[in-house]
């Protein structure tokens, strides 16, 4: 298993391109340093071809940025060169950012930034299908879908839910372009038609039984493979578990995946292969999970803080990394590729 790492305490973002392989690093929110510094930086890293120069990673380049991250995504979509990179902040801004600009010194980075959202940005995803619209998600239940081909224009997704508070996480439908799930701290899970532009369904990952209680969903993904089906994950210590739903009976959980010891706080669900999901969590641990056997298949070496950010590279599945509060953004190939 080839490994560097970044000596970071931020959110990373794989780049969508083929052949090298480039990682985005924001300093993330929620989190100090000795220094006590509270500036914030967009970094670029180069994965090197080689295995044997497995270690600590120099930034190739960076900007700053006005506020710290809570998410960070990467599209293909766009006239530069190495696509848009897109921040959801802690101060409620959305700002896009030129690669190739900040590899180039970071002059003239920032492409577009916007105050829309009234405070912290906790989902936000490009759509698979369609390179060129964005997600986001943020406090008061804020939902707005964006697109950067028509000059960064935003709309919401639909009226506010009642259900929602605040989003913690979302995802795009890996299957059906206009359907989007959110999850909330109020433990309810809403699915978005966005050609309808409102909620179409409404799952509640909190538990029904009188006199429980639990967390909210920290993290949602979708089946790759299946329109209907999508898995969320509980923050709550008391339980720490990955709920699998299929919407054609949207009543309960088709099953519950259970393995981690304290709360999880990202889930991955490789779209190269369904067969693979990734969790992180509070007990320091990355799980990686058949979700259809509902069995741990692996794990990764344990950090020596909350593993608050996990995912699988856009472009290579045999890459991935973690995200730890140990000040380090962990970076692994699964197999070494074979010399040309």
């Amino acid at each position: 298993m080839g490994y560097h790492f970044i000596e970071r305490t931020a959110v990373p973002a794989w780049g969508p391109q083929q052949g090298e392989p480039l990682v985005a690093a924001g300093t993330v929110a929620g989190a100090m340093d000795a220094s006590f510094s509270n500036t914030s930086t967009l970094e670029i890293f180069r994965l090197p071809a080689s295995d044997d120069a497995a270690g600590a990673l120099a930034a190739a380049g960076q900007a700053e940025a006005a506020a710290r991250f809570q998410r960070l995504a990467w599209s293909a979509h766009g006239a530069q060169a190495l696509g848009v990179l897109a921040g959801g902040l802690e101060n409620g801004d959305v700002t896009f950012w030129d690669p190739q600009a900040i590899l180039d010194g970071g002059k003239d980075a920032v492409l577009h930034t916007s105050s829309a959202h009234t405070g912290a940005v906790c989902g936000l995803e490009f759509n698979p299908q369609q390179p060129g619209l964005m997600a986001s998600g943020a406090t008061n239940g804020e939902v707005f879908v964006w697109d950067i081909v028509s000059e960064y224009k935003s709309h919401a997704a639909g009226a506010r839910s009642s259900r929602m508070e605040n989003v913690t996480d979302l995802a795009w439908n890996n299957q059906v372009q206009h359907i989007l799930v959110t999850a909330s701290n109020s433990g309810a899970l809403v699915v978005w038609d966005l050609r309808q532009h409102r909620e179409i369904m409404a799952l509640n990952s909190a538990g029904n039984a009188i006199g429980t209680a639990r967390a909210g969903a920290s993290a949602v993904a979708w089946n790759p493979a299946s329109a209907t089906q999508l898995v969320s994950a509980s923050a709550d210590d008391n339980s720490p578990e990955i709920q699998f739903w299929d919407l054609r009976n949207a009543n309960a959980p088709a099953r519950t995946l259970r393995g981690h010891q304290r709360g999880i706080l990202s889930l991955s669900w490789c779209r190269k292969d369904a067969g693979l999901l990734l969790s992180s969590g509070k007990d320091n641990r990355t799980v990686c999970w058949d979700p259809a056997q509902g069995e741990i298949v692996g794990e990764l070496p344990p950090a020596a803080n909350w593993v608050y950010d996990v995912q699988w590279s856009q472009a290579n599945p045999n890459l991935l990394s973690g995200a730890s509060f140990d000040g380090r953004v962990s970076l692994y190939a699964l197999a070494r590729e074979a010399p040309a």
